[in-house]
């Protein structure tokens, strides 16, 4: 009787905590922004593969939110795979803003209106400067490009905005 009680009171609670949990909302999000790539020609189905997407976060621009999605698509049957990675962001209303190509500087966080990446991208949007912090103006329209040290950045520690050149 005792254990029929516990286990009664187990399987209560974990039908509590899953009730509670937001694994749902976060399945649809990922199917929106799917949905979202395809409609925006960003993906090409019938030449590449899509292997990996993520939303890396958003960035807030002058009170325009933005959402940030690393893509990798790769073409199949190669031997040694080969394809396109891109950085692509959206406004609030899913209009495309833009699509940054790039090989191996992967976007790795995003802090206001700042993009980290891993490692130095050259931007041509930006007249060919290279960096690793993404700077988005004009509610996301613009980027500029700028650079800090890894050796700066802490664990969970905000972006700092300086110039280091």
């Amino acid at each position: 009787m005792k254990y029929k009680k516990i286990t009664y009171a187990l399987i209560i609670i974990c039908i509590l905590i899953y009730s509670g949990s937001s694994i749902p909302e976060l399945g649809r999000e990922r199917l929106i922004f799917y949905e979202e790539l395809k409609k925006s020609g960003v993906t090409n189905p019938t030449d590449l593969v899509l292997t990996h997407f993520s939303h890396i976060g958003n960035l807030n621009v002058e009170g325009e939110i933005l959402y940030v999605l690393d893509v990798r698509e790769i073409i199949p049957a190669m031997a040694a795979p080969r394809g396109l990675n891109k950085i692509v962001v959206f406004n609030r209303s899913f209009e495309l803003l833009h699509v940054i190509r790039y090989v191996n500087e992967r976007p790795l966080r995003c802090d206001g209106n700042t993009l980290l990446l891993f490692g130095y991208l050259d931007i041509r949007l930006a007249n060919g400067v290279e960096g690793n912090l993404l700077i988005f103006s004009n509610k996301g329209k613009e980027i500029s490009v700028d650079r800090i040290e890894w050796s700066e950045l802490l664990p969970n520690m905000r972006l700092e905005r300086r110039k280091l050149r």
